[in-house]
Parts: structure tokens; sequence; C-alpha cells
């Protein structure tokens, strides 16, 4: 081991689910390549684990007898549902397992079956605030999946699980603005791998509206996570394959897109996915599609600068979104969008604040924390350029609180570097705790 080939072995490890087995035959490949070049071969495990000691039972004398041996010990019920639920990726839930590899007929004997897999190790339990979830180790599920590609059933299997994830995805899209909001964050958390794959497997078919889909459905959970570049890249991909008469899912990916592009300051494409939307949004009658495109002008100007036409297309946007109903987060964020431009222009600091304490209403009747903390953030900065550092204090204590229990590392580091503004002229060491906070975020 050395400083050079730590990330290669440590990442070995991982993939090989720490199990001491494997392990040990990769390590009796290291006499012909490197622990890099083993990383890289690792995709097919079972041809290249295969050179354990000779004079070891030979189901521990490559990774493929050790394995066979573990599958035999299965009744051919168990061994069926193990090659089954090797489509999930991560962990899942046992809804998801009933409805993509169980029997519609008889959903009690899949629930045997799990129960018997996890008795025999095949399948972990695991218990978090999202519920009981089962995961399969890695080396595990490479194995079932073969033995479902043998069967003829994998294709049938992934289609399946897109269908699910889909549907999660669209209703928690729905539900997300509301008192679940909590619930469905901790939920997409752990089922980001099965997202990742069913969009996979959307690329793969090019069944391009399922991806925007569900990518769009992320998009806030992402943006939350930091993960901008992940977000940007999944829905370019899709939007880039998008050859389908304009909807106004379609413009509503594109808004997304060009909300994280801003942030990354990469303004060009901001301003090309406006433009973009613009044209589409022309071949539609459908107000919110229009309403989008002002929003998304709104967003560059923001974000390049340019304020005051950034504020009059914000602000048309505001009868459209507050009428529709089922609009609420794009209502929501323009808002406090339009408070950020009047906070920058500096003469509307009053009118910068009622923009965040609309925001504030509605969240609060519809139980939602995500955006109240992001306006609670923004109102407490706003309060201290006014003078009112007291009241700003307490303002960024509630939605500090907030960001905790959505688990949002962005919304607690916007918090930080609030305090550490304000601790600034005072408190200078403080200043710089709160700082590094941020960085550590």
């Amino acid at each position: 081991m050395t400083e050079k080939n730590r990330s290669a072995v440590t990442r070995i490890c991982r993939q090989l689910d720490g199990l001491p087995l494997p392990i040990e035959l990769a390590a009796a490949r290291l006499s012909a390549m490197s622990p890099e070049q083993l990383l890289q071969r690792l995709s097919d495990r079972y041809a290249l684990l295969t050179r354990g000691s000779r004079s070891a039972p030979s189901r521990q004398q490559t990774l493929q007898l050790c394995v066979d041996w573990s599958y035999d010990l299965c009744d051919p019920g168990e061994q069926l549902t193990w090659a089954r639920l090797s489509v999930f990726t991560g962990s899942f839930e046992l809804e998801a397992a009933e409805y993509g590899c169980g029997d519609a007929d008889q959903p009690a004997d899949l629930l045997d079956m799990v129960t018997t897999l996890v008795d025999k190790s095949i399948l972990i339990r695991e218990e978090n605030n999202a519920g009981v979830r089962f995961r399969m180790l890695e080396t595990l599920r490479d194995y079932g999946r073969e033995k479902a590609r043998h069967r003829g059933e994998h294709h049938n299997l992934r289609r399946r699980h897109r269908d699910w994830y889909r549907q999660l995805a669209r209703t928690a899209e729905n539900e997300f603005i509301g008192p679940l909001q909590l619930e469905w964050i901790e939920r997409l958390s752990c089922e980001q791998p099965n997202l990742r794959e069913a969009m996979d497997f959307c690329l793969a078919e090019n069944d391009t509206e399922t991806c925007v889909q569900i990518a769009t459905a992320l998009a806030q959970l992402w943006g939350s996570r930091g993960l901008l570049s992940e977000s940007r890249d999944w829905l370019d991909q899709f939007l880039s394959r998008d050859r389908n008469r304009p909807t106004v899912t379609t413009i509503r990916a594109l808004h997304a897109d060009c909300l994280m592009a801003e942030q990354q300051r990469d303004h060009q494409r901001g301003a090309a996915l406006a433009e973009q939307v613009r044209v589409l949004a022309g071949e539609l009658t459908d107000p919110i599609a229009h309403a989008i495109v002002d929003s998304m002008d709104g967003i560059v100007g923001l974000f390049t600068g340019d304020l005051v036409p950034a504020a009059a297309a914000l602000e048309r946007t505001r009868p459209v979104f507050g009428a529709a109903e089922n609009e609420l987060a794009l209502r929501i964020e323009s808002l406090a969008l339009l408070g950020l431009v009047y906070q920058l222009l500096d003469k509307e600091p009053h009118r910068a604040i009622q923009c965040y304490e609309d925001v504030l209403a509605v969240t609060q009747v519809h139980g939602e924390s995500v955006y109240r903390s992001y306006a609670l953030w923004a109102m407490a900065v706003a309060q201290w350029r006014l003078g009112a550092a007291d009241h700003a204090r307490d303002l960024l204590g509630q939605g500090l609180r907030l960001a905790r229990l959505a688990n949002d590392p962005v919304g607690c580091a916007n918090y930080f570097e609030a305090l550490a503004w304000m601790a600034g002229d005072s408190d200078p060491v403080r200043a710089s705790t709160l700082k590094r906070m941020v960085r550590c975020q």
C-alpha cells in the first residue's frame, strides 16, 4: 500500500463489498497488474477473480464457484427471486420489489422469498427514517443479473423497474410542496441509485419523455445537494434527443436546466436555453409555458446583473403562476427570485421583503420546508442590510433549523456565510470559523 495506489485499493475493496474471499482473489492478480489496472477490469469480476489457493476447498478457489455454491443452497423460488431482485441498484423498498418482480396474483410469495433471502444473507435488511429497505451486495447483484439474462427476463425487469421509478418521480414532484416534503427528500435520497439506473435504461431505449420527467423531478433535490453538474448532464442528454412536439414538460426541464446553468455562471448556456424555450413556447397556447419564458428571462437577468428587465419579467409571472393551484413550485421560486432582484436593486428593499413574506405565507400554509428555509435566509440578509441585526439573527436561526431538517448542505452553507457576514465587523474570529464551516458543507 502506497499513497499512490491507496485510492485504487480502497475502491477495489468497496466494489468487492469488503468480502474477504473476493479481496484475496483480487490480491492474487497483483503479480500481473497494478491496482489501477485491476480496478479498471472489475466490471467483469467473475472472469477476473479466478486464481485462489489450490489447497482451498473448490468453492473458495474462484469467485464464480463461491457464489455458485451459495446459489445452489437456495431453492428454485429463492433463486428466481435473487435473479429478479438484482434489477435494483443500491437499496430498494418492498413495494418496488412487489411491483417489479412479484406475481400480481400471489404478492405474499415474494414477501416470503425476501424473508428467506434475508435469512440466508443474500439480502441485507436496512432501516432508516424512510422505512425498511433491502440491499444486495454488488457481487451478488452481478451474479443475479447474469442469471436473469440467461432466463431472458432482464430487459422486462428493467422496463418494469423504469415504470416504477417514473411513477415515483411523478408522485414526488406533485407532493414535494407539502407536509410530506421531508419524507420525500429522505426517500429520494435513498432512491438515487435506482433513479439513475432507470434514466440509464431510458437512454438505451431512447425514451426521452420518461427521462425528462425523472430528471426534472430530481432537479430540486440535486440542487440542494450541490449536484448541479450531474443534473445538467442528465437534462442536456435527454433534451438533445427530444425531437417531439414541444410540451410544457419539456419547457419545465429547460427551465430547470437554465437555473442550474446560471447558478454555475454558465451565462452563455443559460441565455441559449432561454431563447430555446421562447421558440418552443411560441408553438403552444398554454399560459404556463409563456410564463416560464418570462421566468427564464428573469433568471438570466438576475445572474447577469440586468436587473430592471429581470424584475419586469418576473413580475409578469406572478398573476399566471398565482392563479394556477398546481404550480406552487414555480410560483414560490419566481417570488423568491423576484425578491433577490429587488434586493440587489438596493432601491427596493421593502419590495424584496414583501416577496419573501409572500413566499413564507405560501410555504407555511402548505407545510413546506426547503423553499421556506431559503426565504428565511434571504429575508434575514435583507433585514440585516436595513440595520435590523437582531431580527436577522433570529430569522437565520429559524431557517438553519429547517435546512438541517431537510438535510440541505447548500442551504446550511448559505446560512453559515450570512452569519459570517454579520460577525465580520465585531467578531472576526467567529467570522473566520463560520467561513470554514461554509467550506465543510
